[in-house]
C-alpha cells in the first residue's frame, strides 16, 4: 500500500513524498519524489519490533549513501519530536500532478500565505497535532498496514 502526500496551493498540486510500508519487516520507506530515486528507509529488526534499527538514504542514483547508515534505538513509532524534516524555498514545479487520487493525502495551504515550507514527519505518538489548529501549518494524518504517521507543513 503507498500513500503520497501532496500540498495543494491555490489550484496546483504538489506530490511530495510517498510512504510505503514493507510486507517483509514493516520497515518504512519515505520516498522523496522531487529527487528521481532519493528515499529513507527506517528498517525494523526484520519485524520484531525491537531495536536495533537501521536507517539509510539512497541518493538520486538509487545507491545507498555509505554515510547515511545508522543504528538507532528508537524506531518511527518511538519519537515524540519528529523524526524527519524537509525544507523547500519553494515547492518543487516537478512534483505537479494534475488532481489527486484516493492515495492522496492533501494538505491545503491555499489560505496560509507561506513564505518557506518545512514538512515534518511524526509519529503517532504525536496526535495532539491533529486536534489543534495552526496559523502557520497544516496538518493531517497517513494510515499505512501498521503504522501511522502525521506529516505537516509548516511555514518555514
Amino acid at each position: 500500500m503507498k500513500k503520497f502526500l501532496t500540498i495543494k496551493n491555490d489550484n496546483k498540486y504538489y506530490r511530495i513524498i510517498r510512504f510505503e510500508e514493507s510486507v517483509t519487516d514493516q520497515s518504512i520507506i519515505v520516498r522523496h519524489i522531487w529527487h528521481k530515486d532519493a528515499k529513507s528507509t527506517y528498517h525494523t529488526n526484520y519485524g520484531t519490533m525491537n531495536p536495533p534499527y537501521e536507517y539509510h538514504l539512497r541518493g538520486c542514483s538509487g545507491k545507498v549513501i555509505p554515510e547515511s547508515i545508522s543504528n538507532r534505538q528508537k524506531f518511527i513509532t518511538d519519537y515524540d519530536n519528529q523524526f524527519q524534516k524537509i525544507h523547500f524555498i519553494e515547492l518543487p514545479k516537478n512534483s505537479l500532478i494534475q488532481n489527486p487520487h484516493s492515495h492522496d493525502i492533501v494538505l491545503d495551504i491555499t489560505n496560509k500565505d507561506f513564505s518557506k515550507y518545512k514538512i515534518e514527519l511524526f509519529s503517532y505518538n504525536r496526535k495532539d497535532l491533529l486536534e489543534r489548529d495552526f496559523d502557520d501549518a497544516v496538518i493531517d494524518l497517513i494510515q499505512l498496514r501498521t503504522h501511522k504517521i502525521i506529516a505537516g507543513c509548516f511555514d518555514n
